[in-house]
């Protein structure tokens, strides 16, 4: 029998949709490739990412484009 997969998320953060940008489609950029034998076919599997650095701006002011993250990597 397989074990249940392990949860370490501390907390999950929602944001709405606010007035700038699209959302696009979902990405694993730690993501592998395993071959399953119960699909028989290889099927993408999203593997947990341990660090990132992200890009901030100061506050421009009000009516100005305030969303201060303006990259992560």
């Amino acid at each position: 029998m397989q074990q249940p997969a392990v949860n370490f998320v501390g907390g999950w953060l929602t944001v709405s949709n606010g007035h700038w940008g699209d959302w696009k489609k979902v990405s694993y950029p730690c993501g592998k490739f395993i071959y399953s034998s119960a699909k028989s076919a290889m099927e993408l599997v999203a593997m947990p990412i341990n660090s990132y650095q992200v890009r901030m701006q100061a506050p421009q002011g009000s009516g100005r484009d305030n969303t201060a993250l303006n990259g992560i990597q």
